[in-house]
């Protein structure tokens, strides 16, 4: 079995139960959106791609980076374990600085793991139209710091990331 469809199988399973917060869709839409987005990009590598399959099942579903290394090798593992965000271990700081943390903790990574990172945020803006207009305002400018932090991994993701954030300020209710 390639690796990519081990990867989708598995991001399947571990995402079964879980919906979209903003669209109430199934969530296995949204890395597989990534997925397809990463598959695009040129210079893509299938670790690449299989990380887009994965990179929300540690975060969000309990899955321990031992089992991404033992499942999918180092390449995936290191991506996966460089697209979880660091502040999840400090839960009790305020957003502001967990955001901090986070972009500052991405501008290191490699620029795979980078370009992966904002094809997920360019999915999630899309699928912000339905949240309240002052955390939509929040979301951009969170977006916005994190295209300078890593945007020069490569600047027609950044760009679309940009212009995402005006779509998604084009819904919020004055």
């Amino acid at each position: 079995m390639s690796l990519i469809i081990k990867a989708a199988r598995f991001a399947l399973n571990a995402h079964r139960e879980q919906k979209r917060k903003y669209t109430g869709e199934p969530y296995i839409m949204h890395p597989a959106r990534v997925a397809g987005r990463v598959t695009m990009l040129s210079n893509t590598t299938e670790a690449m791609i299989a990380a887009a399959w994965l990179h929300d099942v540690v975060e969000d579903c309990g899955v321990k980076d031992e089992q991404i290394l033992e499942e999918f090798g180092l390449p995936v593992a290191d991506l996966v374990v460089q697209l979880t965000k660091p502040s999840k271990q400090f839960p009790h700081l305020l957003r502001t600085e967990r955001e901090r943390i986070d972009c500052e903790y991405l501008a290191t990574v490699p620029d795979g793991a980078k370009r992966i990172k904002m094809c997920d945020r360019i999915d999630n803006l899309n699928d912000m139209a339905g949240a309240k207009s002052k955390f939509k305002i929040l979301y951009v400018e969170e977006s916005r710091r994190l295209v300078a932090s890593i945007g020069g991994a490569d600047s027609e993701l950044a760009a679309e990331l940009l212009a995402g954030c005006e779509r998604l300020l084009l819904t919020v209710s004055p």
